[in-house]
């Protein structure tokens, strides 16, 4: 399930990558208002993606967030484990066999592994460009 601080990640990186010019900051009030996200909850957003390197905040006049790098070249897969690793793994054990002693001989845990493979491939292939533009991803 989709978390409400992803949903609010990749709400706002869509919001800046549709800017006329990505590279140019917005101010983090602007868009936590633009996008109804909470000012608050939002600059711990900021962080995760900041530490990412998924965007670049700048401090002071002229300061705010951009992309750090075009949007053609940032994933969903990306935005949503910058902010919730574990958000986007079917269990717990595909992450990480130790969490299951079963998971060696568990035909669920081999079925799983094979959706979160297909799971993964699908949204590390759709960019913010094909979000923001609202193109059919195929």
């Amino acid at each position: 399930m989709i978390t409400r601080e992803t949903d609010y990640a990749v709400r706002a990186m869509m919001y800046l990558a549709i800017q006329d010019d990505y590279s140019v900051p917005v101010s983090s009030a602007d868009l936590s208002k633009a996008m109804d996200i909470p000012y608050r909850f939002f600059r711990k957003i900021v962080l995760k993606l900041t530490n990412a390197k998924l965007v670049i905040s700048r401090r002071g006049k002229g300061g705010g967030l951009s992309l750090a790098l075009e949007p053609d070249k940032i994933t969903l897969l990306q935005i949503m484990r910058s902010v919730d690793p574990n958000g986007v793994i079917m269990n717990l054990c595909i992450d990480d066999k130790s969490n299951c002693a079963r998971s060696y001989f568990c035909g669920l845990h081999s079925a799983l592994s094979d959706v979160q493979n297909i799971l993964d491939e699908k949204m590390g292939s759709i960019t913010l460009s094909t979000m923001a533009s609202g193109e059919k991803n195929k």
